[in-house]
């Protein structure tokens, strides 16, 4: 391992929206401090601090049987918390591209996009 990462184990915001609808057993992991977490995370994600003294231990503590996915704010401390994980015989590890802020910043142009259908007359974006 030369610290670099797959592209296949870099997921983008797309593709956890995808991940989070399809699999049930999805395991989040949150690897920002407790302060972070506290202000806002992913639905159903569980916190362990990637600068926390037992880091890691509890990530390897992790069922490493069902996906998992790291994030951080930005992308920089769930790499580094990612190349920890590699050598920990996941079956499925990823790293969530842009971290929390990249997840926020998708949902909010979401938001805008439903508001701005809403306006213009359409009604709401269901099938009917």
């Amino acid at each position: 391992q030369n610290g670099t990462q797959a592209a296949d184990e870099l997921l983008t915001v797309a593709q956890l929206a995808v991940m989070i609808e399809d699999q049930s057993n999805l395991q989040l992991v949150d690897v920002r401090t407790p302060a972070e977490y506290e202000a806002g995370q992913l639905e159903g994600a569980i916190n362990i601090d990637y600068k926390g003294v037992d880091f890691e231990k509890e990530l390897a503590l992790l069922d490493k049987a069902r996906p998992t996915v790291l994030y951080c704010a930005r992308g920089g401390r769930s790499h580094k918390a990612y190349l920890l994980g590699a050598g920990m015989e996941f079956e499925q590890l990823y790293d969530l591209e842009g971290g929390y802020k990249a997840w926020m910043a998708a949902q909010a142009e979401t938001r805008r996009v439903v508001i701005h259908h809403n306006r213009d007359g359409r009604g709401d974006l269901s099938d009917s």
